[in-house]
């Protein structure tokens, strides 16, 4: 018999794990997450001989963003809103990372006993700030 991929109880038979419990605390309100996709970008300056031959090059890392989608407990539980923070270690070669939230999508559905979800994006914030305006 298939495993089914998420639970309303909280458990989690296989797929994301932020932290050791797959659960997002944001704002005070536990989050189950389906799935977390950070992005690293690079910048890449490239240094060419008179030739135009690649000579050097210099990567340097971007901004680090983030896509996920998160349950909502039941059906009064309010999505996480823009300008919340939370702290996870996504990836243990970068420790626990503060991420900012800018964009939240909550999905609307007629569907009975539909899991409620919620799209975020967001960003990691750099030297304790960042700075959203909602205007």
């Amino acid at each position: 018999m298939a495993s089914p991929l998420a639970y309303l109880d909280g458990t989690q038979a296989y797929g994301v794990t932020i932290g050791t419990s797959g659960v997002l605390t944001i704002g005070g309100v536990a989050y189950k997450v389906n799935n977390f996709t950070p992005d690293r970008p690079v910048q890449a300056a490239q240094d060419y001989n008179p030739n135009g031959s690649p000579n050097r090059q210099r990567v340097t890392a971007d901004f680090a963003t983030f896509t996920a989608e998160l349950q909502l407990a039941t059906s009064s539980t309010a999505p996480p809103t823009m300008g919340m923070t939370f702290t996870a270690t996504i990836d243990s070669n970068f420790g626990a990372e503060l991420w900012a939230i800018d964009t939240v999508t909550p999905a609307q559905t007629n569907e009975t006993g539909a899991i409620r979800v919620a799209q975020i994006t967001g960003r990691k914030v750099y030297n304790g700030s960042v700075t959203l305006v909602n205007s």
